[in-house]
Formats: structure tokens, sequence, C-alpha cells
């Protein structure tokens, strides 16, 4: 209501998150949260209050690794955002505005609460993203919750990219096309939903598969015939496969090449 009070009936017993979000308003105004956790035990709750808050202000700079010879300035526009690693039910900000500069340097406003990765929007095919740090720390693939205003986000990109092409084969030696490669990391750490070091791929009409631009790293390769978009995230799945998987190191700009046999490579 306009006076700020809010009614939610039929709650079961349990644990509960309860969110207050506002979209951008007039003016353009930055939009404001709310969280708070609370345990419903069967009796009502008549003195809750959700205090708003403006979400977090990201300051950095994006930075060019690898060969160098990419210029920021000679790219399209490229954009900082947050991705959050547990779901919003209701959107709770990966940031507004966040446009990185012809000089590198970027303002990323709005951020919501809960843990979240840092990432870049709108890479070209032959860029990835490297590392981000933040306090001294390497926090690529750290979640962390921001509060208030987080100054000296370094974002590194690199044209040096890892490469994987080979060839999936039955049991005889035929190539086959109708299967998902699936390569994840051998540290299970990093299985984590939408996880950049975990991808999939089908192959082409030559039954070629290729994975590029996962960070450099070990990784075990697995190969289905039947998996469900997105599966390939589920710790559970990656859990099955592992003990069969073959397993390759990847290294920036060195290209590998690996064949794969459907019968051997799957659980």
């Amino acid at each position: 209501g306009r006076n700020g009070d809010f009614l939610i009936t039929d709650v079961p017993p349990g644990d509960y998150t309860v969110q207050a979000v506002s979209r951008r308003g007039r003016g353009n105004r930055e939009p404001v949260f709310a969280n708070e956790r609370l345990s419903v035990n069967g009796q009502d709750m008549t003195d809750l209050v959700l205090r708003l808050r403006r979400g977090a202000v990201l300051n950095g700079r994006v930075t060019m690794g690898g060969t160098g010879l990419t210029r920021l300035d000679e790219l399209p526009r490229l954009s900082i955002e947050t991705t959050s690693v547990a779901p919003q039910p209701m959107g709770q900000g990966d940031g507004i505005d966040g446009d990185v500069g012809p000089d590198g340097r970027f303002s990323l406003r709005g951020v919501g609460g809960g843990a979240r990765l840092i990432r870049v929007d709108r890479l070209p095919d032959h860029l990835r993203l490297e590392a981000v740090h933040l306090g001294g720390r390497d926090v690529t693939d750290t979640p962390l919750s921001f509060n208030g205003e987080v100054d000296g986000v370094t974002v590194i990109l690199t044209d040096q990219l890892t490469e994987l092409t080979g060839q999936v084969r039955d049991g005889r030696g035929r190539p086959l096309t109708g299967f998902t490669v699936i390569a994840f990391p051998a540290d299970e750490s990093l299985w984590q939903p939408q996880s950049r070091h975990v991808r999939a791929s089908r192959p082409d009409q030559n039954g070629q598969y290729q994975l590029r631009g996962l960070p450099a790293g070990d990784y075990l390769l697995s190969v289905l015939d039947v998996v469900e978009q997105g599966e390939w995230f589920d710790p559970r799945l990656l859990t099955e496969l592992r003990d069969d998987a073959a397993r390759v190191n990847l290294r920036a700009g060195q290209p590998r090449t690996l064949d794969l046999t459907l019968g051997d490579a799957q659980p």
C-alpha cells in the first residue's frame, strides 16, 4: 500500500526470505531493495519491517591481457554486470548502467543483495574473461555480496583462448553425430550454476565437436547421447560422469585435439 503496509496470507511453516524491490521510477531513479530472513511457525507475524536501501555501486576498470594486440577503444561497447548464484524471484538487481568507457573505466550501480559473480556482457567472440581482481584477490569465480560503494574492481580480458576439437566414434570406430560432449573442471568447487568452466558441444555435419574459450586448466570430458538442455551444470550428473571421463589439460593459445569413444566416455 501507499503507506508501506503489506499482507501475505496462508504462509506454510518454514524458513523464508522476504524481499521487496522497486523498479526504476520517475527521473530514472535507481531501484531500492530489502531482504529479511525469517522463520514461520504457524503464528501470525505483525511487526515485520523491511528497510529499503539502494543497491551497491561497483567502480573499476577493464584491462587487456593476452597478446596485447586488442585495444579497448576499438571494441564494440562492453558492459559489466553481476549474476546471482541463487534464484532471485523478484529480479533483484544485476546492476544498471555498467557500460565500459573507451578508457576501460566503468561504474555499475544498483547491484542487489545476495552472492554474485562479476561478469562482462557483449564480449566479441575473440575475447574471454580472464580474471576479476578485488582488494588484491582473484575473485573471478568467488561469489561475493556487495554493500555500499566498492572501488578498485579490475576486470581482465584476454584474446588468448583455449580450443579443444575432436571427433566422437562408436566402439567400431565409426564417427557419430548424435551426441553431446560435456567438458567440466576436475576441480569440483567450480561446479557452479552457469559456470564458465562447464560447456557442452554438439557436433557439426562432419561429426566434429569444438569447445573454445574455456578457462585454462584440467578438464574432464564425457559423451552422452541423451542429455537435457542445461543439465550439464547439475553437480549430481557431473559426479556420475567423473570416474569414467576422459582427461585433458587446456592452455590458453594452445589448441588441443582429443577424439572420444561414446561407449567408453559415458558411465
